[in-house]
C-alpha cells in the first residue's frame, strides 16, 4: 500500500486504456520526488513492474504533467501509454533496469536473489537510467514497513550488465534512524572537459557507522576503477580509458582525486 503522503491518480490505468487488461496505479511520492506507474506481479515470484514517468518535486508541476487526467473524454484517461507519451514523448518501453532487494535474513548471493522490479525508463540514456534506478531504490527502501526481516540493501543494474549499483537502507537505532556514510565516485575519461559536478556519479558506496576507514577504502576502489578497461569501469560504455577519479562524501563539495601516473 502507498504511504499516506503519496498522491494517487487512480488504480484504473491499463497499458492501452482498454478494459480487461491488467491494471496499473499511477502515483506521486513527494518524499522521493518520483511520479510513477506501478503494477504488482501478476504471477507469484515474477518481478513487479515500475514505470518511471518523471522526477518532480512540486505538486503544481505534477498537476501540469497529469493535466485533465480524470476526464473520461481525455485520450489519456486510464491510458498509461498515452499518459507517458504526453510526459516524455517516448513510445518504446524496454525494461532497462533490474532491481533486486536483500532483506535482513537473506543469505543468498545477489545473482540468486530473484529480480524484484523491472524498471522501464523509456528513451533515457544508460547513465540517466542508472540515476533513475538510484531514485527507485530510495523509493523501495522508503516504502519498507517490515519490522522483522527488513530491507538492508537494494541492487540495481542495467539489464544484461554485470556491473551493479547498490543502495543501503539507513541504520535503525532505537526509534530513529541514522543515515549511512555515503561516498560518491565520478570518473573523467580522456577528452572530457566537463566540470566534476556535471559528470554523473559512476557508483556510490555506503558504509555503516561501525565500519572503519571508509574514505581510505573508497580511494582504493577508485584506484582499482582507474585501471579498469571502459567496459568494466561501471557505466563508461564506449568511452576511452579513465584518466582521473574523484571521490567525495555525499553532500560535501570537497573531493579527493586519484590520477594515473604520467
Amino acid at each position: 500500500m502507498p504511504k499516506h503522503t503519496e498522491v494517487d491518480f487512480g488504480y484504473h490505468w491499463t497499458m492501452n486504456g482498454r478494459p480487461g487488461q491488467p491494471s496499473w496505479r499511477v502515483s506521486w511520492d513527494p518524499e522521493v520526488g518520483m511520479l510513477y506507474a506501478y503494477q504488482p506481479a501478476l504471477v507469484p515470484n515474477e518481478p513487479n513492474k515500475l514505470v518511471f514517468l518523471a522526477e518532480v518535486r512540486v505538486r503544481q508541476e505534477v498537476d501540469r504533467l497529469m493535466g485533465d487526467w480524470s476526464n473520461p473524454d481525455n485520450p489519456k484517461h486510464g491510458n498509461l501509454w498515452h499518459l507517458r507519451m504526453n510526459i516524455v514523448g517516448a513510445a518504446e518501453w524496454p525494461a532497462k533496469i533490474q532491481i533486486r532487494v536483500r532483506r535482513q535474513n537473506d543469505k543468498q548471493r545477489w545473482e540468486e536473489i530473484p529480480v524484484s522490479y523491472n524498471l522501464y525508463c523509456g528513451d533515457h540514456t544508460d547513465t540517466e537510467c542508472i540515476a533513475i534506478g538510484n531514485l527507485a531504490a530510495s523509493w523501495i527502501i522508503d516504502r519498507d514497513t517490515a519490522q522483522d526481516n527488513r530491507i538492508v540493501e537494494v541492487r540495481y543494474n542495467l539489464v544484461d550488465s554485470t556491473q551493479g549499483h547498490y543502495r543501503a537502507a539507513p541504520s535503525r537505532l532505537g526509534n530513529g534512524t541514522r543515515s549511512r556514510m555515503t561516498y560518491e565516485i565520478r570518473v573523467r575519461t580522456f577528452g572530457d572537459t566537463r566540470e566534476w559536478d556535471e559528470i554523473p556519479v559512476t557508483r556510490s558506496i555506503e558504509y555503516s557507522e561501525y565500519e572503519e576507514h571508509p574514505l581510505e577504502r573508497t580511494l582504493l576502489e577508485a584506484q582499482r576503477i582507474l585501471h579498469l578497461p571502459p567496459e568494466k569501469a561501471g557505466i563508461l560504455h564506449n568511452a576511452p580509458n579513465p584518466i582521473e577519479v574523484r571521490v567525495n562524501e555525499s553532500g560535501n563539495p570537497q573531493g579527493h582525486y586519484v590520477r594515473k601516473d604520467d
